[in-house]
């Protein structure tokens, strides 16, 4: 993963969480957060992604050599796994969704499609664990698939 810095904005000023206003207005997940959120993944949109994401957040994915699979730390990081994965399933999609908001803690639980560039077909049923910061943004997102064999 390549570092880049994302603490200072274009004309060499602070950058951070507290100087940007989260899309979850009210700081506690709603409905149309969840589903909001989720569109942006289905639009493929990193730039929209981010804007819900804290400046520290964690993304913790399914796969990986831990119990939590593996632990991406920051935005840098976490968008460029995200953009790995738009590239490596071009065609992913998050359906029949459902969303469960409990003040700073939201839930979404989806099946994902697609294929991958290596022509594999995916179709995994799985969650998401997401918590909020103080200010609104998502702190930690846990993802969480079950896997399909025969």
């Amino acid at each position: 993963m390549t570092e880049t810095n994302l603490t200072q904005d274009a004309s060499g000023g602070e950058l951070g969480s507290s100087s940007r206003r989260s899309p979850i207005r009210s700081g506690e997940w709603q409905g149309d957060d969840l589903r909001n959120f989720l569109d942006a993944f289905n639009k493929h949109d990193i730039d929209r992604i981010m804007e819900f994401f804290a400046d520290d957040c964690v993304l913790e994915t399914p796969r990986g050599p831990e119990t939590w699979g593996t632990r991406y730390e920051g935005q840098a990081a976490v968008r460029e796994i995200l953009s790995y994965r738009f590239g490596w399933l071009p065609d992913m999609h998050y359906g029949r969704d459902e969303h469960w908001a409990m003040g700073r803690l939201g839930v979404s639980r989806w099946v994902l499609t697609g294929t991958s560039v290596d022509g594999e077909r995916i179709e995994v049923q799985g969650c998401d664990l997401m918590q909020l910061d103080d200010a609104g943004f998502i702190c930690h997102k846990d993802s969480y698939w079950k896997i399909i064999q025969a």
